[in-house]
């Protein structure tokens, strides 16, 4: 972690974890901001899931159907995924656990 994690508190009253983390074992290479929000739900999940997809989208992220599936290949447990890419190195990634 080049930045520890916060705690702070999301408009929706749940509690989010943000922290900045690197490959501490290859120099120069990116950085990752990792936001967590403790949701009180599986339907709020999916229902943030579903705005925050929609919303990259907006933005100009393009689906990377490849990338969705090694992430999902690598890590079994996670219920949904979703990567986009709007231009190097601006990348996003999204991913749901219940």
């Amino acid at each position: 972690m080049t930045r520890a994690f916060t705690k702070s508190t999301s408009e929706r009253g749940n509690d989010v974890y943000k922290g900045v983390a690197r490959n501490a074992t290859t120099p120069e290479t990116n950085t990752w901001t990792i936001v967590i929000e403790l949701t009180t739900s599986k339907a709020e999940a999916k229902q943030l899931y579903d705005q925050t997809v929609a919303q990259k989208i907006n933005e100009g992220y393009t689906i990377q159907p490849v990338r969705i599936a090694l992430e999902k290949a690598e890590e079994p447990f996670l219920t949904e995924v979703w990567v986009g890419l709007k231009s190097l190195p601006k990348a996003f990634t999204l991913s749901v656990a219940y």
